[in-house]
């Protein structure tokens, strides 16, 4: 015979093997919605934090001249050290999304991949030259990457790229 449980969410009777387990929390070791309920609430937190986190951050390309704002074609960029994942705090607490935010700003996938290709580039040339290995070749000299003092990745720009104050 199987085993059967009522969701607390849907009210539905499912057998046993529809609920996560929850060790500890309860009586049969059970959550007490069932795993569809779990899936709908998480997919519904994750678009809220999703939707908070670019809303939070502008909701456009923060690089210099380019204004896309195409929610799918934006990404989270951490300035600073980055302590957690963004999308891995779309369903968090709105503080502790806030909290990493404000390290974060939003760069549309093309500029983003290029800060990040400037970054390797300036740390492998510095990696070259402190080891005296083959020089980059001229067309990457050229490619200057962001300025540490007010570039894209600092935070002062960040700050006043989130406070509208580089857009007056």
């Amino acid at each position: 015979m199987v085993q059967v449980k009522t969701c607390t969410k849907c009210k539905g009777k499912k057998p046993i093997t529809e609920f996560s387990k929850n060790r500890g929390k309860s009586k049969d070791d059970l959550h007490p919605w069932c795993k569809t309920c779990l899936h709908e609430r998480g997919a519904a937190a994750y678009a809220y934090g999703e939707a908070f986190a670019y809303k939070y951050l502008g909701a456009k390309c923060t690089y210099p001249g380019c204004a896309q704002d195409d929610w799918d074609m934006l990404q989270c960029h951490h300035v600073g050290q980055r302590d957690h994942g963004i999308t891995h705090l779309y369903d968090a607490t709105v503080a502790r999304l806030i909290a990493e935010l404000n390290k974060c700003v939003l760069l549309c996938s093309n500029h983003h991949s290029k800060t990040h290709a400037l970054q390797k580039r300036a740390a492998n040339e510095a990696q070259y030259q402190k080891f005296q290995v083959i020089p980059f070749p001229a067309k990457h000299r050229s490619v200057k990457a962001p300025s540490r003092s007010r570039g894209i990745n600092s935070p002062e720009r960040s700050r006043e790229l989130r406070s509208g104050a580089a857009c007056r």
